[in-house]
């Protein structure tokens, strides 16, 4: 029964760490002139339990009607990654050169 105890709390542990709030705000939004594109720029917040990391996101976005279609632009699936940091504590990591 204990070994079933100490298994259930690390694994409560274990998703704890590893679950985040993500939250987004939206820095720029330009309307291309002739076709019915937009360009999206948002910045992804994502808070953990120890850390902390943000990613500037680009979307490109058709538009339908009364929606806008949204595909992110630097996914990694091809040669565009979009710019991110890590936040520990005051240290902070990125990926930008």
């Amino acid at each position: 029964m204990r070994q079933l105890l100490i298994a259930a709390l690390a694994a409560l542990a274990v998703v704890a760490l590893f679950s985040a709030c993500s939250t987004y705000r939206v820095s720029h939004f330009r309307d291309h002139p002739t076709r019915p594109v937009t360009e999206l720029e948002a910045n992804k917040f994502s808070y953990y339990v120890f850390y902390g990391k943000v990613v500037h996101q680009f979307y490109l976005c058709k538009d339908e009607g009364n929606a806008l279609n949204c595909k992110i632009a630097c996914d990694g699936n091809t040669d565009l990654v979009c710019p991110e940091a890590g936040i520990v504590g005051s240290t902070a990591v990125t990926n930008v050169r």
